[in-house]
C-alpha cells in the first residue's frame, strides 16, 4: 500500500477566536518543521496507539503496535489480526505476532520470562489477548475464554493497567476492562460487562466483577492510591446506552462485587425535569438495568493532582459532552463544564498552559452523533479553577487524543493534535465512510490561541501519537500513523518524525493515556 505523507506549510498560523484570556506577553511559538525518518504501510488497519520500548538492546526505542479488522459485527467472520514490533533506527519489522481478530488496545510491557527485555501484552475484540516475547515475538500465553461469550472475559479487551503481583508467582498482574458486544444494534441491550483481573505469568482468569449499573462498557480501566489503597477508574454505557464514571477499591474487582462503587458522573438528562431518564439512585447504588436513553464514558480520564494534596484527581470528557475534574481522595466534584450536542472518544491532555503551577486541561468533542460528526469544539481549562483559558471550533473531526509537551522552551506545553481534515468542494463524490480520509497533525499554541498545520498524512486517524526522543540524540521524536480505506482493501501507514526541536527533560503528557499509558501526568 502506497504511504502519503507530506509536510502541510507550516509557516501559516491560524487565529480562531473564542472566549478566553491571550496572553500579550507570550511571543508565539514556531510550529515544528519535521522531517520523515522512516514511514511504513502494510495490510488491515491500524486504532492501537504505538508504545515505544528498546526491545532490541540497540539503545533505541522500537516501536510497538497492533492491528486488524473486525469483521462481520455479527458472526466476527473476515476478523484478522497482529501486532508488530518495529525497529525505531528505520522501521523494519522486528518480528510479528498473528491474532485471530483486531488488536486495537495499545500494548503493555511486563517482564513474564525473566530476561531483561520487557514483553509485550495486547488484546482485542471477541476476548483477544495474548502475551509475547519482546525480544522474539513467541508468544508465551494466549487467553482462553469460556466457550459462552456472555460469561466474565468474554468481550473485548481494552487498554489494560498493571496492577502488582497479587499471586506472589513473581509476575506482575493485569487488570483490564472487558465489555461490549458488536452483534447489538444501536440502542439495542447488551449483556453487563466487566472488569477482570488476569495472571501475567500465564493468562488465567483471576477474578470479574460485573458493572454497578450492569451496563456495557468500552473504557479502559485505571488505578490510582486512594487513602493507601490501590483504587479503580472505570467508565460504563456506550455510544447510544447510558452509563457512568465510578471508583472502587481494586479489593472490589478481586472479591467480585463492585455494588459499592460510587459514582462519579451520570448520564446528561437523569433526574431532570423531562429528562431522558427516571432519577438517578444515591452514590453506591446502581439501576435494575441501563433501559432509558443516554450515553456513558467512553474515554478514559486522565488522572493528576489539581488540588496540591498529593492524591491524584480525576478529569474525565465524558460520551454526552461532560468535562468534569473530582478530587482523587474526597471524590467530590472539583469543576465542570459541558459542550451541548457534542461526543467524544479523546482522553483530555494536561499540560501547563498558564502561569500558575497547577496542571491545565485540554479537551476536544466532536458535534453530531456518532458516526456523523460535522463539526469539533476544543476547550481549554485551568485546572486550578476551572476557568475557561481558550474555546473555539473548528470543522476538523477529531477521533485521537492529543498529546502535550513544551515545544517552546518556555515552561509551557504546546498540544498536538491528529484531525481529519474537513472535504472539500471536490470531493463531493467521494464516499468518505469508505475512502478519501486525510488526516493532519496540528499544533494548538494556547497562550497565542493559534492552531498551526505541522504534517499531513492520509488516511483515518484514531491512533494516539506517541513522542520520545527515540534515539537519544537530544531531538524530540513523533510516530504517527492512521488507518486507509480503498474501496476493496485496507491498511496503515505510519511513520517516525523528527520534530526539529529540543526533548525536554519532562515529557508530561506524552502518548494515549500520558507518557507512560497509565493516565498518569508527569508533573514538573
Amino acid at each position: 500500500m502506497k504511504m502519503s505523507l507530506s509536510p502541510l506549510y507550516a509557516g501559516v498560523l491560524l487565529v480562531l477566536s473564542g472566549p478566553g484570556c491571550q496572553d500579550q506577553g507570550s511571543a508565539p511559538v514556531s510550529p515544528p518543521a519535521p522531517t520523515t525518518v522512516w514511514s511504513k504501510s502494510g495490510d488491515l488497519t491500524m486504532y492501537s496507539s504505538p508504545r515505544l520500548a528498546d526491545l532490541d538492546g540497540d539503545g533505541v526505542l522500537d516501536v510497538i503496535v497492533g492491528h486488524g479488522l473486525p469483521g462481520d459485527d455479527a458472526s466476527g467472520a473476515g476478523a484478522a489480526g497482529y501486532v508488530t514490533a518495529r525497529s525505531g533506527v528505520d522501521g523494519h519489522e522486528l518480528w510479528r505476532g498473528e491474532a485471530t481478530q483486531e488488536l486495537f488496545a495499545t500494548p503493555l510491557l511486563v517482564r513474564i520470562n525473566g530476561d531483561e527485555v520487557p514483553d509485550v501484552i495486547i488484546g482485542g475484540r471477541r476476548a483477544e489477548l495474548r502475551a509475547r516475547d519482546g525480544l522474539t515475538g513467541a508468544e508465551i500465553w494466549r487467553y482462553v475464554p469460556d466457550p459462552d461469550p456472555m460469561k466474565p472475559g468474554g468481550s473485548q479487551f481494552f487498554t489494560g493497567q498493571l496492577i502488582g503481583d497479587q499471586d506472589s508467582d513473581g509476575v506482575e498482574d493485569l487488570l483490564f476492562a472487558n465489555g461490549g458486544f458488536p452483534a447489538a444494534g444501536p440502542g439495542e441491550p447488551r449483556p453487563p460487562s466487566h472488569l477482570v483481573i488476569i495472571g501475567g505469568a500465564d493468562g488465567g482468569l483471576m477474578a470479574a466483577a460485573e458493572m454497578p449499573d450492569a451496563a456495557e462498557t468500552y473504557m479502559s480501566a485505571l488505578t490510582y492510591t486512594r487513602r493507601g489503597e490501590p483504587t479503580v477508574v472505570f467508565g460504563s454505557g456506550g455510544e447510544t446506552l447510558p452509563g457512568s464514571l465510578w471508583v472502587a477499591p481494586l479489593s472490589a474487582v478481586a472479591a467480585g462485587d463492585l455494588s459499592g462503587a460510587v459514582r462519579l458522573t451520570r448520564p446528561v438528562g437523569w433526574g431532570g425535569a423531562g429528562g431522558a431518564c427516571p432519577a438517578a439512585p444515591s452514590e453506591g447504588a446502581a439501576p435494575a438495568a441501563p433501559d432509558c436513553s443516554g450515553k456513558g464514558v467512553i474515554a478514559p480520564p486522565a488522572l493528576v493532582d489539581l488540588t496540591g494534596d498529593g492524591t491524584l484527581d480525576i478529569v474525565v470528557a465524558t460520551f454526552d459532552g461532560q468535562l468534569a475534574a473530582f478530587d482523587g481522595d474526597s471524590l467530590a466534584a472539583l469543576w465542570s463544564l459541558r459542550v451541548p450536542g457534542a461526543e467524544t472518544y479523546a482522553t483530555p491532555a494536561i499540560g501547563y498552559f498558564d502561569d500558575d503551577e497547577v496542571p491545565d486541561v485540554y479537551a476536544v468533542f466532536d458535534i453530531g452523533a456518532f458516526p456523523d460528526y460535522s463539526s469539533a469544539e476544543h476547550r481549554v481549562v485551568s485546572g486550578a479553577s476551572g476557568r475557561l483559558l481558550w474555546s473555539f471550533s473548528d470543522a476538523r473531526v477529531s477521533y485521537s487524543s492529543p498529546v502535550a509537551v513544551d515545544l517552546g522552551g518556555d515552561r509551557r506545553d504546546e498540544v498536538l493534535l491528529l484531525l481529519m481534515d474537513a472535504p472539500t468542494d471536490s470531493d463531493e463524490e467521494i464516499d468518505e465512510d469508505v475512502v478519501g480520509e486525510r488526516a493532519a497533525l496540528y499544533m494548538m499554541d494556547i497562550p497565542a490561541r493559534r492552531i498551526a498545520p505541522v504534517q499531513a498524512i492520509d488516511g483515518f486517524a484514531a491512533s494516539t501519537p506517541a513522542l520520545g526522543d527515540i534515539d537519544g540524540d537530544g531531538t524530540l521524536d513523533l510516530v504517527l500513523g492512521t488507518s486507509v480505506y480503498g474501496e476493496f482493501s485496507a491498511g496503515w501507514v505510519m511513520a517516525r518524525l523528527s520534530l526539529g526541536v529540543p526533548a525536554p527533560a519532562r515529557l508530561g503528557w506524552g502518548g494515549y493515556l500520558g507518557s507512560q499509558h497509565d493516565g498518569r501526568f508527569i508533573p514538573r
